[in-house]
């Protein structure tokens, strides 16, 4: 795990969103939680898995797992060749907060402008 974790931190510090200007990064989460409280914009997520269990990630405009999704639930295929996965997401707006919801085994970075 301190392995993936690693590797998490090294594609946060070469992933091409360093050009978007991004201000935040959620850290590593591994389990649901407050990203974010009031207004700001997504970027990306990036995601590591165990290379066994396939989470499903989903997001919400809120400070809790409710209301407004800001995506569609994300399932993140896994296998012990594809253990991390991003994905860009193009500027999408959350005002009220970002709250990620992490279902299974999963370390979860979020980049955020705030």
């Amino acid at each position: 795990m301190k392995k993936l974790v690693a590797i998490l931190i090294i594609l946060l510090f070469a992933s091409p969103v360093l050009a978007q200007d991004f201000r935040f990064g959620s850290g590593v989460k591994t389990s649901s939680g407050i990203v974010a409280t009031g207004p700001g914009v997504l970027t990306q997520i990036i995601v590591g898995t165990d290379g066994t269990n396939s989470p499903t990630i989903d997001l919400y405009d809120n400070t809790a797992a409710s209301g407004t999704k800001l995506v569609p639930q994300w399932y993140v295929y896994t296998s012990a060749f594809e253990r991390i996965a991003t994905l860009p997401i193009d500027n999408e707006r959350f005002f009220n907060g970002l709250y990620v919801n992490i279902s299974g085994t999963a370390n979860v970075v979020l980049l955020y402008k705030q």
